[in-house]
């Protein structure tokens, strides 16, 4: 689970995303799926530039495991959704700046 985070957090860059990619298709998918998703979701604890290497991330594993790039347009929908329906305007800024 620590060489997941590595490699989205650290290894991570604009020449290494075609190594990263091979590494995350040679993971027991069965047993890292979950941790993966959730790891993708939380992008935001990385650097702001590898946003898009995330997306680029998702597009590639897609081939592979389509399952999995639904997923995390899902999650991500349901979090922009399920923020945007508080009815509570400070709340929503509290959710977004953090």
């Amino acid at each position: 689970m620590q060489y997941i985070r590595k490699l989205l957090f650290s290894d991570l860059d604009k020449s290494s995303i075609e190594h990263v990619l091979r590494q995350l298709r040679k993971l027991p998918w069965s047993e890292c799926e979950a941790y993966l998703l959730k790891c993708f979701m939380k992008v935001h604890k990385g650097k702001y530039g590898q946003i898009h290497l995330i997306a680029s991330l998702t597009a590639g594993l897609s081939r592979y495991h389509d399952e999995f790039a639904v997923a995390v347009v899902d999650e991500v929908c349901f979090f922009h959704f399920r923020n945007l329906s508080c009815s509570y305007f400070i709340l929503f800024l509290e959710k977004i700046i953090s």
